[in-house]
């Protein structure tokens, strides 16, 4: 698979698991269990995922207005 076509939602697809979990395993939340944290961290590895860096920095608002944050 293409790397730029590489997403969450591909992630997720894959291993039959939601987009949110995909995510939150990415970003090492505590309420995910360590076993899906290595499932989805081998399945990205394996599909060539790269995190889009410039979205990590976007924020949304209530009504879905997009603004960027800056770093201190």
């Amino acid at each position: 698979m293409n790397p730029r076509s590489t997403g969450l939602k591909s992630i997720a697809y894959e291993l039959g698991l939601s987009i949110n979990t995909v995510s939150r395993a990415l970003r090492d939340c505590d309420d995910i269990s360590d076993s899906t944290k290595e499932r989805v961290r081998q399945k990205a590895y394996e599909l060539g995922y790269m995190p889009n860096n410039v979205s990590q920095f976007i924020k949304r608002d209530e009504i879905g207005r997009a603004s960027c944050r800056e770093r201190v």
